[in-house]
């Protein structure tokens, strides 16, 4: 007599074998627990099948059995050697109460190079972490139906991966996290307008993402939970500062504007992001023999904002990106909160006049 054991379900321990099938690398051992094989309860004199919900990766509910967790992560990413290798096998779909999938820093790319179509089928899921994985083409638009999802992340080192038309994005009415680094969004030149539409946000990173600016700006902004705000090495976004959108966002904590080419005088308005833990606005760019950057005579912008209220301020980088200034005025406009918490402050490459001040020593 055979039954199953715990409350693995069979459809559903056979998808994960066959995905199993299509990994042709697994050098960590990471499905090395994933077996077909039984075992027989003695007191009962049964043939047990093996219980999915106790593999490796995989967790199940403890109400239904159904596989609602696949963690797969590869946890030594700095160890390409420890990577699985093969691909997201279609079988997969069957695990329709999936809730999390987690397969990021893995060869998993397959064949083709693409991102699975059928993940959009997924109507349950809540968390899908694809980062690191080398990934090419479109991501596909189907995701929008993941109406549930919280976490989404497909950062990564690929530079061929790209989002043409980002309105399935808008669709994602849940999200918190969403983290698209390295993904091509130059053709997308409405994104300030599409990210708009998820007031759930938390933390939006857009790093090296090929930004281009836009004069779409949102006309209010629904974003009034996001605390982190990344849209660093978008050199192509060279918007007036003064006229830029972001400075609204006075729910943010950290805000990553380094190596934009955003440019003129950096508003007032930043003075009353009064919950900014950390900016960063400085330039990396290429040096001439005085150190100044050269990349770009655009990027260069001028401090008019003033910050004394910005208690909560714990990091100031302007590294390479003040045209001019005084530096006893600079100083002047720093946090002036008791007790004061801020750590670094970041002035390398700048074209500043002046004399420090003498209370220079009192911090």
């Amino acid at each position: 007599m055979i039954t199953t054991g715990g409350g693995c379900k069979p459809r559903e321990r056979d998808a994960l074998l066959a995905f199993k099938e299509g990994i042709v690398k697994d050098p960590a051992g990471l499905l090395s627990s994933w077996q077909r094989g039984g075992h027989y309860d003695d007191d009962d004199d049964q043939l047990l099948e093996e219980d999915c919900c106790q593999w490796r990766g995989v967790r199940c509910s403890n109400l239904t059995g159904h596989v609602v967790k696949l963690n797969l992560r590869n946890d030594y990413a700095d160890d390409v050697g420890t990577a699985l290798v093969g691909e997201i096998g279609h079988s997969l779909i069957s695990l329709e109460h999936l809730r999390y999938l987690g397969l990021s820093m893995n060869n998993l790319a397959g064949p083709t190079g693409h991102v699975p179509e059928f993940l959009g089928s997924f109507r349950r899921l809540r968390y899908l972490n694809l980062s690191g994985i080398v990934f090419s083409g479109m991501v596909p638009p189907q995701l929008g139906n993941l109406s549930n999802l919280k976490f989404l992340d497909f950062s990564g080192i690929s530079p061929f991966l790209y989002i043409s038309d980002a309105s399935w994005l808008a669709h994602l009415s849940k999200l918190q996290y969403l983290n698209l680094n390295g993904v091509n969004l130059s053709t997308v030149l409405d994104w300030p307008h599409v990210l708009n539409m998820i007031p759930s946000l938390k933390f939006l990173s857009l790093s090296s993402c090929s930004l281009q600016s836009s004069n779409q700006y949102p006309p209010q902004i629904n974003l009034r939970q996001l605390e982190i705000l990344d849209l660093s090495n978008n050199y192509e976004l060279s918007d007036q500062a003064e006229s830029s959108w972001i400075w609204n966002m006075t729910s943010l904590k950290y805000l990553n504007l380094s190596s934009t080419s955003l440019y003129g005088e950096i508003p007032q308005a930043l003075g009353n992001m009064l919950s900014l833990q950390v900016l960063d606005f400085s330039y990396n760019g290429e040096e001439d023999s005085t150190g100044m950057s050269v990349s770009k005579k655009g990027n260069m912008s001028i401090m008019n904002a003033n910050l004394k209220n910005l208690c909560k301020l714990e990091v100031l980088d302007l590294d390479y990106r003040l045209a001019y200034g005084e530096i006893s005025e600079i100083f002047e406009s720093l946090p002036q909160c008791s007790p004061n918490k801020l750590k670094e402050l970041h002035l390398a490459g700048n074209n500043l006049t002046g004399m420090l001040p003498n209370w220079i020593g009192r911090l």
